[in-house]
């Protein structure tokens, strides 16, 4: 699945006035007017039980929601579904991550090191099931233990603190 087929379920399946943006160098991906939210859209070719999101991109969302109240909202599909997360509502903690591509769109190459945090799919609400129907599709857990060793699981995923 690649981000236009994922807009295109989103339009068709739950947000009929979703609006992609035009400018890629944008904050976000799409903005529904209806749902007041930014939305920030991601495909994964594989599936975890926790899903990557930039600290880079989660920061840009989350200061033009605090510009205008809408709600940030990030979406992701894997193999075996689509999530779609209230940023306001995780507190993610974040550690810097070696050897992650620089970009995915643009096709370059270089290896760079990313700040990234992972959002478990349970706290996240899912959309749409198994989306490849023609293909077998395997669960995959998160296996780096070094990952894994980063995080305080019990507070991760609590509710952010207002100040």
């Amino acid at each position: 699945m690649n981000e236009k087929e994922l807009f295109d379920m989103l339009k068709n399946d739950y947000y009929p006035d979703l609006i992609k943006v035009d400018d890629e160098y944008s904050n976000f991906d799409c903005i529904s007017e209806r749902e007041d939210m930014y939305v920030e859209l991601k495909c994964r070719h594989t599936h975890y039980d926790e899903l990557l999101i930039e600290k880079y991109k989660y920061d840009r969302i989350m200061e033009q929601s605090n510009l205008t109240g809408r709600i940030p909202i990030y979406i992701c599909s894997t193999p075996s579904g689509v999530w779609e997360f209230n940023l306001d509502t995780i507190k993610v903690k974040w550690q810097d991550k070696a050897n992650l591509p620089k970009t995915t769109e643009f096709k370059d190459i270089k290896k760079v090191v990313k700040t990234v945090g992972f959002l478990p799919i349970s706290r996240g609400k899912k959309l749409f099931a198994n989306i490849y129907e023609d293909e077998e599709i395997e669960d995959f857990a998160m296996e780096d233990s070094e990952t894994n060793s980063l995080f305080d699981r019990e507070d991760m995923w609590s509710a952010p603190e207002v100040d």
